[in-house]
């Protein structure tokens, strides 16, 4: 069943969301994301289904959700098993403004 998912998926690639057009969520957008990255574990995808879940990772948010840390639980798994070693969370760096 997950390659009737994965076929919608390659038809309709989220690219951006603008906010006035489409009334997403932040919960909604890391659901999507975090499923998308489900079912290219399901296929045996593991590559794209890391870089689903990483995508849920790090989208900006005011808050760590449930989401997130369910994304990161099946991301240090899946790079054991793709690459052999552990997933590491980027570092945050502030940004400098030049002025």
């Amino acid at each position: 069943m997950y390659s009737y998912a994965v076929r919608f998926i390659e038809q309709h690639q989220i690219i951006e969301i603008q906010p006035k057009f489409c009334p997403i969520s932040p919960e909604e957008y890391l659901t999507a994301f975090y499923y998308m990255g489900l079912v290219y574990i399901g296929v045996k995808d593991y590559e794209l289904a890391i870089y689903y879940l990483t995508e849920v990772v790090l989208t900006a948010a005011d808050s760590v959700s449930c989401i997130v840390v369910e994304a990161v639980k099946k991301l240090k798994l899946l790079t054991l098993i793709e690459y052999g070693t552990e997933f590491v969370l980027p570092e945050y760096v502030p940004s400098t403004v030049f002025l």
